[in-house]
């Protein structure tokens, strides 16, 4: 796949290639971090991204309404047009969701190219012991089916979006891992003087605190910290044992 971001802080334009291992090296201070944080922002944040993008068309949606079927042609669909409404709702959101900022950056352009679809998948999702859908996604079609009562099509809508892609897992390594010590020193002293601060006001309002104190790491940096923190609560239970 190919992520291409344009008109975001230092970065003018620029585009990665995504191999199975992917990496980005160069000068200081110009773009590594910031593109390299966007592409992992888009994979590991898709399934909330593609939310609320319409997948079905009007006609479809009454098909499956009526018929509790559908079949959708691979053919019949824009593939691009689709991959380019989520990467342009990505590009609105990413300075908040991604980079911890304040407010959205106007202008950010993102773009997602050679993305394709998953050939061969089958979908099952249950309410109880019984299976309510079934989905099949095949080299050419993609199967619908719904049993027993009407469900919202939206979670049907989201569900092959968040599937019907081909997205590769995604995992990025921090090379600073002295700065993520740091961080997670940071964090855990941030923690500290909250419950200090509830401690000394009975009245004080938790919501207040969780705005005053909300995190300013970027994405990549909280999850790092939270792998780095597992590894750690892993190796303290196994010198327990």
């Amino acid at each position: 796949m190919q992520f291409k971001l344009e008109n975001f802080k230092p970065i003018k334009s620029a585009e990665i290639k995504v191999n199975d291992l992917t990496l980005i090296f160069g000068d200081n201070n110009t773009g590594k971090t910031y593109i390299a944080y966007a592409l992992y922002g888009l994979l590991s944040k898709w399934n909330d991204i593609v939310f609320g993008i319409e997948f079905f068309t009007p006609q479809q949606k009454e098909e499956l309404r009526q018929n509790g079927e559908l079949s959708i042609a691979k053919d019949t669909l824009d593939k691009n047009q689709i991959l380019q409404e989520i990467a342009s709702r990505y590009a609105r959101e990413m300075a908040i969701d991604v980079f911890s900022s304040q407010a959205k950056q106007d202008g950010t352009v993102a773009s997602l190219l050679g993305i394709d679809f998953i050939k061969d998948k089958t979908i099952e999702r249950q309410m109880g012991v019984d299976s309510w859908l079934h989905v099949n996604i095949s080299s050419d079609n993609i199967e619908i089916k719904i049993n027993g009562e009407s469900y919202p099509i939206e979670v049907i809508n989201h569900l092959i979006l968040r599937e019907i892609f081909d997205i590769p897992a995604v995992f990025i390594s921090v090379s600073e891992r002295l700065g993520i010590s740091l961080f997670q020193k940071d964090l855990d002293e941030n923690m500290a003087n909250i419950v200090d601060i509830l401690k000394k006001n009975e009245n004080f309002d938790p919501m207040q605190i969780l705005f005053e104190k909300s995190s300013r790491y970027a994405l990549p940096i909280k999850d790092n910290i939270d792998f780095y923190a597992a590894i750690e609560n892993a190796k303290n239970k196994s010198e327990l044992k």
